[in-house]
């Protein structure tokens, strides 16, 4: 599946050079990290966080093609192994600016596919969501996204009022310094 995936999505699976200007423009306004270390269960946390939204230029399908790339990498030089990914989503830049000029941009095409890429044929395992920094209007697109996840998936999806509560799940000095943590710092 995840060879079926690479040839039926070019969007996210072709032009993949990491010094052209789309793809530098995602990693100006966003940021990806795998963090060092595996949770005690075996895990790799990444903590995916936007710098600078309200100057993107870059479309939708490109911050999703540098997921999909930072995974790539992840399957060719992590020599360890991991029991699985923890994401975790820092929802600050779910404002209704951005809501507007980019958000709204999440067709439910380009879900459905990148959501295939990562449910089914991404070989390490999405086994955790959790969702910081929340408002209304993250509620209201996650609700907007449950519907093209698989169950199980939902499930694993966490939606944190406080760092505490992500603590339970993800150990606080794993986590970059601006989130509490002892990790190198994510901005």
């Amino acid at each position: 599946m995840y060879f079926t995936m690479r040839a039926a999505v070019p969007e996210f699976f072709s032009n993949r050079d990491p010094t052209l200007p789309e793809i530098k423009e995602v990693m100006r306004v966003a940021n990806v990290p795998p963090l060092p270390g595996l949770t005690p269960n075996g895990r790799r946390v990444v903590m995916m966080s936007g710098v600078d939204l309200e100057q993107m230029a870059a479309t939708v399908a490109e911050g999703m093609k540098v997921v999909l790339m930072i995974g790539d990498i992840r399957l060719k030089e992590e020599h360890v192994g991991v029991a699985g990914d923890v994401y975790i989503l820092d929802a600050s830049v779910a404002t209704p600016q951005n809501f507007a000029n980019h958000f709204a941009k999440f067709t439910p095409s380009l879900i459905k596919k990148f959501l295939i890429c990562v449910q089914e044929a991404y070989p390490v395992k999405l086994k955790e969501v959790h969702v910081i920094n929340v408002s209304p209007l993250v509620d209201t697109i996650i609700n907007f996204v449950k519907p093209f996840l698989k169950e199980k998936i939902r499930t694993r999806i966490h939606v944190h009022s406080s760092l505490d509560s992500l603590n339970e799940f993800v150990p606080r000095d794993m986590l970059p310094e601006e989130y509490g943590g002892k990790s190198w710092t994510n901005r």
